[in-house]
């Protein structure tokens, strides 16, 4: 649907599919589908009207709505054509500026356009140009409006993803972007507890800090759920909802949350995952079979360059079901040949995988090899483990080697 008057695209039309077999489910369905529906089109509408008010300007306003449907269009293109609907797009904020110097939503809407092209790659060579113009814009935006939540917040991801990204390479630098990007992300949510993408952001952030818990991570998570009218970022929420709950060994709530994985997002590939990490979890029975299954379509969902590394991890959360399961040979056979190399999974993230089927099995030296192995990328790794050792290694939490390699 299009507004006739600002050229504001509403969204396509929706439809969904339920079994007509089952009069109560069919009801139950088509409530949550609608209400889901209603919550994105009243998300959309409000905010169209907050921007309505801000601005005395309606040449402004309008220009403003043209350029946010260039910024969604571009969103949804690829290669080099995003860049051009970009650049169209910030001209026209530009021009809405130039109508209204006091009015800071263009000057966002610049930043945001800046951020989301420093999101093409991870690239810091590349990503720097944009985020500098980003921060250069949002830094304007907050000296017209110092308590904007919307402002902090997006110079809060453009801080964040600078960090992320290693534009720049030292460790004082580094711990300054880290606080900053957080002390802005939680301004924003203090300003506004309904702060969904802050709370979003923060939900990630704060897994790059020792000492706040999964519980932390679970509550901004959760704040982000309850708080985003718009569910443009619902996916990534819901699936740290279920790892955090599932950090925590709340197997009910991690459940709960990869059903509704299931429900909302059945061709994502954190569909199959939520799943197979559960079955990694302290149950009474341990369905081998269905492990695998999941793996297979974890591997499947992959785009093609990721099939491999998806394939080995995979294979290695099975391997714990296996161990689980009291076949630790299996498990072992599993782990030696899902190693993977350097090409295929440059960060060492494996082998955290592997040290977590060693302490299943009860082979101390191997899961501390393997753990020794994952903690040598990055001390932010030890730092981050010592703070919460969690329940993966607890077999082996009371060893010297373990407490050796928390202690380096």
């Amino acid at each position: 649907m299009i507004d006739g008057n600002s050229g504001v695209d509403f969204g396509d039309p929706k439809s969904f599919t339920v079994d007509g077999r089952n009069f109560a489910a069919v009801r139950d369905s088509t409530v949550t589908e609608v209400a889901t529906l209603i919550r994105e089109r009243i998300g959309g509408e409000v905010l169209l009207k907050e921007q309505r008010r801000a601005t005395s300007n309606n040449d402004a306003w309008l220009l403003v709505q043209r350029a946010e449907r260039l910024r969604k269009q571009a969103a949804a293109t690829k290669g080099d054509s995003a860049l051009l609907i970009r650049a169209q797009a910030d001209t026209l904020f530009a021009q809405a500026e130039t109508l209204d110097p006091k009015w800071p939503d263009p000057i966002i809407g610049r930043a945001r356009l800046a951020y989301e092209t420093s999101r093409r790659n991870a690239d810091p060579l590349e990503a720097k140009a944009p985020i500098d113009a980003g921060l250069a814009h949002i830094n304007r935006a907050l000296a017209l409006q110092p308590q904007d939540p919307n402002a902090l917040e997006l110079r809060g991801n453009l801080q964040y993803w600078r960090y992320l990204v290693k534009v720049d390479a030292e460790k004082e630098k580094q711990s300054a972007l880290l606080t900053a990007a957080r002390a802005d992300l939680e301004k924003a949510t203090e300003l506004n507890p309904n702060q969904a993408g802050a709370w979003a952001s923060l939900s990630h952030l704060y897994y790059a800090i020792p000492e706040v818990s999964p519980a932390d991570i679970y509550r901004a998570a959760e704040k982000a759920w309850e708080a985003d009218a718009f569910l443009s970022n619902a996916q990534v929420v819901l699936n740290r909802l279920i790892l955090a709950s599932y950090d925590t060994e709340e197997w009910t709530t991690a459940t709960r949350w990869c059903d509704e994985m299931q429900r909302r997002y059945p061709a994502s590939s954190q569909a199959p995952r939520c799943k197979l990490y559960l079955e990694t979890s302290k149950k009474k029975e341990w369905d081998v079979p269905l492990a695998w299954k999941l793996a297979d379509s974890i591997t499947a969902m992959a785009p093609k360059p990721q099939q491999q590394f998806e394939r080995f991890k995979s294979d290695l959360l099975v391997a714990a079901v296996l161990a689980r399961a009291g076949l630790g040979d299996s498990a072992k056979r599993v782990v030696d040949r899902s190693r993977g190399n350097p090409d295929i999974d440059p960060n060492l993230e494996l082998p955290q995988f592997a040290a977590f089927v060693g302490a299943l099995r009860g082979d101390t030296t191997a899961a501390l090899a393997d753990l020794k192995t994952y903690l040598s990328k990055s001390d932010d790794r030890r730092k981050a483990l010592a703070a919460y050792p969690g329940w993966w290694y607890r077999p082996i939490a009371e060893t010297p080697g373990f407490k050796k390699l928390l202690a380096n």
